[in-house]
């Protein structure tokens, strides 16, 4: 009875949990995590530190509801899975209407609203990981926002922007990021070398980069979308990084 006791208490720390907005995870031998939010904004920072913290805010017209709110924490071999399975799209309409909904993914959305009359909802996600881990990060509605990283290989959302700062002594070896309705912004160390393919269909691509482009810009073919490729090698090339934005700009800057 005490070793099943023990059992089920462990899978409990594992589980959704929502009536807690802040979480200490232990890492328990995790090198990695995966970050996924559905409706809400995900903030990504490192810090010295042996745990995994998340916060995870959910608030109606001011008002936290806990109820809307539910996080699922999932351990696969090395990796641990942080996924957010409330608020959704069809929770908060049925919640409180289609059309007297607005949402803002923001930490401060104070400019988000203007004169909007109807009801408010502020969503978003918090993570603060050890320094040295991986971690990669996947968002619907959201945007991404992720400061001093030192390994941070993947990010996609499809409604949101996707910001990424790397720590200047990061040793960034490959990236493939992609937001399909906003922007990218991705800052790397002066430093770091790689090979540069950059990607966008409606948008424009700024850098503060110097490196040598190949002659390639004109239209092609980029999982079936009309493209417009910009390929180069940073300081004499390495690891891919790829970056694309299909319907708005790219920014590549040097920290």
């Amino acid at each position: 009875m005490k070793f099943l006791l023990s059992l089920l208490l462990a899978a409990s720390s594992l589980c959704a949990f929502s009536q807690n907005a802040e979480q200490k995870i232990p890492l328990q031998g995790a090198t990695a995590v995966h970050c996924y939010a559905d409706m809400s904004g995900l903030y990504i920072t490192t810090a010295n530190t042996d745990v995994i913290s998340v916060r995870h805010v959910l608030q109606v017209n001011g008002k936290d509801r806990p109820d809307l709110r539910d996080l699922e924490i999932i351990r696969e071999g090395d990796q641990l899975k942080i996924l957010e399975r409330k608020p959704n799209h069809d929770l908060l309409e049925k919640e409180v209407g289609r059309h007297s909904l607005q949402v803002s993914h923001r930490r401060d959305p104070a400019d988000t609203y203007g004169d909007w009359k109807g009801t408010r909802v502020v969503s978003y996600l918090e993570v603060t990981v050890p320094r040295k881990m991986k971690v990669t990060a996947e968002s619907l509605y959201g945007g991404i926002e992720a400061n001093e990283m030192m390994n941070m290989p993947m990010v996609k959302s499809k409604y949101g922007e996707i910001q990424v700062v790397f720590a200047s002594e990061a040793t960034v070896s490959g990236l493939d990021y992609e937001s399909e309705y906003q922007s990218v912004d991705v800052t790397l160390p002066a430093a770091t070398r790689a090979d540069l393919h950059l990607r966008t269909s409606f948008g424009s691509m700024y850098t503060d980069f110097d490196f040598p482009v190949k002659a390639n810009w004109n239209s092609s073919q980029d999982h079936g979308v009309e493209t417009r490729p910009l390929d180069g090698t940073l300081n004499g090339g390495g690891k891919d990084i790829t970056l694309r934005a299909k319907y708005q700009n790219i920014y590549l800057r040097k920290r």
